[in-house]
């Protein structure tokens, strides 16, 4: 794969990118992928009828859970980055977001299906155990059992507590999957009133997590691998971006795929060929088996993968445009996109990295110059994907949707008020009480921050 004209080129481009108009994204650049790669999600693609963006982001998000724990890039001394994403797919109802999806995680399904097999059979083993006699157990030399406990790969619904939990029991790392991201988001907090925001934040940063379940213990993971994956409607994006979430770095931490055009397909009287599928299945299966060094504290060790010096450059280079870039703009939701967009860089390489080195194409022990490369065309292919998002953001709010005395009541209150407050505002719009609350249930405008206490979210 030679990347680098195509890189100098994106980067020229990117330079010039920084107006106010809502950007076009160019379809996703599948050529960072290698050629077995490629030709699966065109055979997908085509014999399925599905968006090869939807299909390839997918497969990116597959992979990370797929690598987890078990390797990290060092950038310099003292910072490493893991392959955790945080990816949404974004677009209308009926347009094919969640059967790519699906189909990328299958073989991480059916890793976790098996570890479940393999529990029950333990879970049975052990129960027998316990029925057993003292002098039974010593006859057929089992004095000793600990109760099994579920490997998994991927959770659907939880709690933080949970999540830590399960996690604490499979330390390579986790997957988080769910099919409409709006309801992750609007969890949060659902079963406590902990900062479950600030939990999700530590977690993509890497930081230690640490949560506590009554009667149950503590629960500490000391090297966190947590990839987040989804589907979104176009119509519910503001739903992410909802109270501190849009002000705190959250939203800029996803990575979106939201194609131009994009368009309901019909069924297609074709299927993916069974080879293409099967190929894909092993290489993901090739990237499961890796497992990571485990200290004697249950803290794990993934083995640490040096970037080139020549990688290195590449890398340092395109971060000083990317830091111009950054300096050209007054948005400091821009700003944070650029910084994040940073780390993801690096960790999209040692994504491109693992495939390569599965397929026996790459020095499993250095990040080449390749993989960075790649790494650098993904990002900036999200880059054109956030700024579409903050466009829809920034340009229009279910505000503008409001009657005009409702709008004007909106604007009247202040950021933060009390139920009384809005009572006493109210009165001037002469709107009734029930009408006064079904106004601030909308949780599209306000926040409920504790009973009685309210905060607008535009």
């Amino acid at each position: 794969m030679e990347f680098n004209d195509e890189l100098q080129n994106d980067i020229t481009q990117n330079i010039q990118f920084i107006g106010d108009e809502i950007p076009l994204v160019d379809p996703f650049p599948i050529k960072v992928f290698p050629t077995e790669i490629q030709e699966i999600i065109i055979s997908a693609c085509d014999g399925l009828n599905l968006p090869i963006d939807f299909f390839a982001g997918s497969i990116l998000f597959a992979a990370s859970i797929a690598i987890g724990n078990s390797f990290q890039v060092e950038i310099k001394q003292g910072w490493n980055e893991t392959a955790a994403l945080w990816i949404a797919l974004v677009g209308n109802s009926g347009t094919s977001k969640s059967h790519p999806l699906t189909l990328a995680l299958d073989p991480v399904f059916k890793k976790q299906s098996s570890e479940f097999d393999k529990y029950q059979r333990c879970l049975t083993e052990y129960e027998e155990w316990l029925q057993m006699p003292k002098d039974e157990r010593e006859r057929i030399g089992k004095t000793g059992m600990d109760k099994p406990t579920i490997k998994k790969y991927l959770l659907s619904d939880y709690t933080p507590e949970a999540l830590v939990f399960h996690h604490q029991k499979n330390l390579r790392g986790m997957g988080v999957y769910s099919d409409e991201l709006a309801g992750w988001i609007n969890n949060f907090n659902r079963y406590n009133k902990g900062n479950e925001e600030q939990f999700w934040l530590s977690a993509w940063s890497g930081k230690p997590l640490i949560t506590d379940r009554r009667g149950s213990g503590s629960f500490h993971v000391k090297v966190p691998f947590i990839s987040v994956g989804g589907t979104i409607q176009t119509a519910l994006i503001r739903d992410l971006a909802k109270g501190s979430k849009g002000k705190n770095g959250f939203i800029e931490r996803l990575l979106f795929v939201f194609p131009d055009n994009l368009k309901k397909l019909p069924w297609s009287n074709s299927c993916w060929s069974v080879n293409q599928r099967s190929k894909y299945e092993q290489i993901i299966d090739r990237l499961l088996i890796e497992e990571p060094g485990i200290e004697d504290a249950g803290v794990v060790k993934p083995l640490i993968l040096p970037i080139s010096a020549n990688a290195k450059k590449i890398l340092w280079d395109w971060q000083a445009v990317n830091t111009e870039l950054s300096n050209s703009t007054d948005n400091d939701q821009r700003k944070a996109i650029y910084a994040k967009l940073e780390v993801y860089a690096v960790r999209f390489s040692l994504i491109i990295h693992r495939l390569n080195c599965v397929l026996g194409k790459a020095d499993a022990e250095v990040i080449d110059t390749n993989s960075i490369t790649a790494g650098i065309i993904l990002a900036d292919y999200f880059r054109k994907n956030a700024l579409k998002v903050l466009y829809i953001l920034n340009n229009s709010s279910p505000i503008d949707a409001l009657p005009k005395d409702k709008k004007k009541f909106y604007e009247a209150l202040p950021e933060k008020f009390s139920y009384k407050q809005a009572v006493d505002t109210a009165k001037g719009y002469r709107f009734s009480e029930v009408t006064l609350r079904r106004l601030l249930a909308n949780r599209r405008i306000f926040e409920k921050l504790s009973h009685g206490n309210y905060e607008k979210i535009f």
